[in-house]
């Protein structure tokens, strides 16, 4: 988000995609998020955190933004 300026209104779905792994014997789980807006692509990032995710699904919901996996 640094380098491009994202208008958020214009956003209207957001798929996700929950990545389970492991390492050193613990389960770690991260997401990766798109946005999009009509059928074009915004953006995507990887390596999202649970908490942000629980954060950003409540952003979508306040928003009416549809939010479903890929």
């Amino acid at each position: 988000f640094n380098n491009k300026k994202i208008n958020i209104s214009e956003l209207v779905l957001i798929k996700y995609k929950k990545i389970e792994g492991y390492y050193k014997g613990k389960k770690h789980t991260s997401y990766t998020i798109a946005g999009y807006n009509n059928n074009k692509r915004l953006f995507k990032l990887s390596g999202i955190t649970p908490f942000k995710f629980k954060k950003i699904k409540e952003y979508c919901k306040e928003k009416n933004i549809k939010i479903k996996t890929k």
